[in-house]
C-alpha cells in the first residue's frame, strides 16, 4: 500500500466543502504540559495516524476530541483533565480549515450553537470501549441474548424524524419504539454491506424490537436483540459463539452504517471528521487491511484521526496517510512529558 492515500484533499459531495481539523494544541491538559513543550499535532486537514506507546499522551488527543464533539462540556470534567503538575489554565485549541478556531479553558466551555450544528447529530468518536457496549453490555453473560437498546437510545438520540422534531422529542413510548425500529431496520443493508467487506463469513438477518416485563417486574422493558447466521445457521447469544475479530467486526459494521447515515444531515457548515482509537486490538493483520480498505472506500469524504498503541499496525497503515505522528514518553526530566515526532516530511 505503498503511498496510497485516500482523502488527500477536502472532497465535495452534494456540492458541499466540509470542514475539517487543521491543527490542535494541547496546553497543561492532561499528559500535556505547558506550550513550551510545541504540543501541537498540525493535521493539515489530511487523513492523520497517531502512534502512541502506552502512557505517552494517546488519550489525551482522544480526550480533547470527545470535548469538541460535546453538546455541553460540564466543568468539573474539565478541571478533572487538567495536567497534575500546573496550576495554571489548561487549554485546548482546535484550528479549522475555514480559519475559524474553537477554544476552550478553564473559564470558557461555551458549546455554541454554531459548534453543535458543526456535528449535528454525528458523534466521529469510535474506540474500542464503544465496540464493547454493543457486545457485552447489560448481559447476564451466558443465559441472554444482548440487549442493544440503550446504546440505540443513545446513538439516535438527536436524529431528526420530521418537521425538525428528534426521535428523543417522542413522549409516548410506543410511539417512540416503532420509529426507533424503522429507523435501525432501515440501516440493515449497509450494515451487512460491511459485514461482507470486513468478514464475510456470516449474515445479519435482523434486529429484533420487543417489550417484557423486567425480572423484577416494575414495567415494561425494551429490548433489541441482534440476530445473525453464521453459514446458514441462526446463532444464539452471538457473543458466546463468535471469536473477539468477528464481533469487533459486527460492532464496526453497526456503527459505520449509522455515520453514513447520520452524515446525510450534515450541511457545508459541518465538521466531517472520523477519529478513530485503538479500534483493531483482536483482529489479525488481514483483517485490519480489510478496515483500511472500508475507510479508503468508504469514508475518503470524511477527514479521519487514526490513532494507535500499535507500532506493527502504524507501520503498515503510514503509507496510507498524509500526516503521521509518533509520541514517545519522554522520562529525562523530573516530570515525564510527551516527546512528538512528526514523520510526515520524513517519509514524504
Amino acid at each position: 500500500m505503498e503511498n496510497s492515500y485516500f482523502g488527500l484533499e477536502p472532497e465535495i459531495e452534494n456540492n458541499l466543502n466540509y470542514i475539517k481539523i487543521k491543527s490542535l494544541k494541547l496546553h497543561n491538559f492532561k499528559f500535556f504540559g505547558d506550550d513550551e513543550n510545541h504540543n501541537t499535532f498540525h493535521f493539515n486537514s489530511k487523513n492523520t495516524i497517531i502512534y502512541g506507546e502506552n502512557g505517552s499522551g494517546k488519550s489525551s488527543i482522544f480526550k480533547a476530541f470527545e470535548f469538541l464533539a460535546k453538546s455541553y462540556i460540564e466543568k468539573d470534567d474539565f478541571l478533572e483533565s487538567k495536567n497534575l503538575f500546573t496550576s495554571e489554565t489548561s487549554e485546548i485549541s482546535f484550528k479549522l480549515s475555514n480559519e475559524n478556531s474553537i477554544d476552550f479553558n478553564d473559564d470558557h466551555l461555551e458549546v455554541t450553537k454554531d459548534l453543535q450544528k458543526m456535528f449535528s447529530i454525528l458523534n466521529p468518536l469510535l474506540d474500542y470501549k464503544s465496540l464493547l457496549k454493543l457486545n457485552y453490555r447489560d448481559v447476564d453473560f451466558h443465559k441472554k441474548d444482548i440487549n442493544i437498546y440503550p446504546v440505540l437510545k443513545e446513538l439516535f438520540k438527536n436524529y431528526e424524524v420530521e418537521n425538525g422534531e428528534t426521535i428523543s422529542s417522542i413522549t409516548n413510548p410506543d410511539q417512540y419504539f416503532q420509529k426507533l425500529e424503522n429507523i435501525v431496520n432501515n440501516l440493515l443493508g449497509n450494515i451487512q454491506t460491511f459485514i461482507h467487506k470486513l468478514s464475510g463469513d456470516f449474515h445479519l438477518d435482523s434486529f429484533s424490537f420487543k417489550k417484557e416485563f423486567s425480572e423484577n417486574n416494575l414495567g415494561m422493558e425494551f429490548i433489541v436483540n441482534i440476530n445473525l447466521q453464521y453459514r446458514d445457521i441462526s446463532i444464539s447469544k452471538h457473543h458466546t459463539f463468535f471469536n473477539e475479530a468477528k464481533l469487533s467486526a459486527l460492532a464496526i459494521s453497526i456503527y459505520f452504517a449509522i455515520i453514513k447515515n447520520f452524515a446525510k444531515f450534515e450541511t457545508a457548515n459541518s465538521i466531517r471528521i472520523l477519529i478513530l482509537d485503538d479500534l483493531l486490538i483482536s483482529l489479525d493483520m488481514s483483517n485490519r487491511l480489510k478496515l483500511l480498505k472500508v475507510l479508503q472506500d468508504d469514508f475518503s469524504d470524511f477527514q479521519i484521526i487514526f490513532l494507535t498503541h500499535d507500532k506493527e499496525l502504524f507501520e503498515v497503515y503510514k503509507s496510507s496517510f498524509e500526516t503521521r505522528y509518533e509520541i514517545y514518553l519522554n522520562d529525562d526530566e523530573d516530570i515525564e512529558k510527551p516527546f512528538i515526532k512528526n514523520i510526515s516530511t520524513i517519509l514524504n
